[in-house]
């Protein structure tokens, strides 16, 4: 059982450290670089939008070296993460997809946002999360 538990917070690191550098690193680029990143994080709005995008990411990025040394602690992220995420995937991305309308750029965002649900519900040790003594 102590293997688990021990397994189960390498994967929450990793997810962290994923949000470190993805996330993170996004961020601070979009909010530094706006111009160069929008050839690889494509927008259409104006400046103001891309650059709150960008510091949304960023405090991600923020929250995760939080999560580093209390990985428990900072789980509430990976789930909004995970939440908000699945809802642009079935709300905005599969109708596009589905009437063949879905711009083929931002094909990576599908992947990058499916393989990030698929790491963090692997890390998340929802027993812990949801028990009734990680809420005191």
């Amino acid at each position: 059982m102590a293997k688990k538990k021990a397994a189960q917070f390498e994967w929450l690191k990793i997810m962290y450290v994923f949000n470190i550098v993805i996330a993170g690193g996004v961020g601070l680029c979009i909010l530094i670089i706006p111009d160069q990143m929008k050839s690889i994080v494509p927008f259409s709005g104006d400046s103001v939008t891309y650059s709150i995008l960008g510091s949304v990411f960023l405090t991600f990025g923020i929250f995760a070296v939080l999560g580093l040394r209390e990985p428990l602690k900072f789980t509430p992220i990976l789930l909004f993460q995970v939440v908000y995420m699945a809802i642009w995937l079935i709300a905005a991305a599969l109708p596009l997809l589905v009437t063949g309308k879905f711009p083929s750029n931002h094909t990576p965002t599908i992947v990058l946002f499916m393989l990030t649900i698929i790491g963090d519900i692997i890390a998340i040790p929802f027993k812990q999360v949801f028990s009734k003594k990680s809420g005191a």
